[in-house]
């Protein structure tokens, strides 16, 4: 009982009084921290999905202009396909014209060659007729 009368007991007291003191303290800074980390990472959350939105947009921005010039590139393959199915037609076309323009030739050639013969026949007689006049 001598303790709780004399300056120990004081002190134990103040050293009880500042220990509540520093734990409140602390308690309200952790309180403080506490409240400030769901904002945080809501905060944080939210700046990686716009990053994510942004980088996906432009990921899909580049798909799409990918996707329209594949798109052209075939446009255009189709139009040299009908081209040049066109000008094989033609070229068939052309072959078969030749053909028969050169049968014609040989055909008129003979001709030709029979015509020669006639006329030379023809110029004999009309040479051997004016020699007997």
């Amino acid at each position: 009982m001598a303790l709780l009368k004399g300056p120990v007991f004081v002190g134990l007291l103040v050293m009880l009084a500042l220990g509540c003191a520093m734990y409140l303290r602390l308690w309200s800074v952790q309180s403080q921290i506490s409240l400030e980390d769901p904002q945080l990472i809501r905060l944080q959350f939210e700046r990686a999905h716009n990053e994510a939105l942004d980088e996906s947009a432009e990921w899909r921005m580049k798909y799409d202009e990918e996707a329209e010039r594949s798109r052209n590139y075939m446009q255009e393959v189709v139009e040299m396909k009908e081209v040049l199915e066109k000008k094989r037609e033609e070229n068939e076309s052309l072959k078969g014209l030749l053909d028969t323009l050169q049968k014609e030739k040989l055909k008129l050639v003979e001709q030709v060659g029979t015509l020669e013969e006639e006329l030379k026949a023809e110029k004999l007689k009309c040479s051997k007729l004016s020699q007997k006049l």
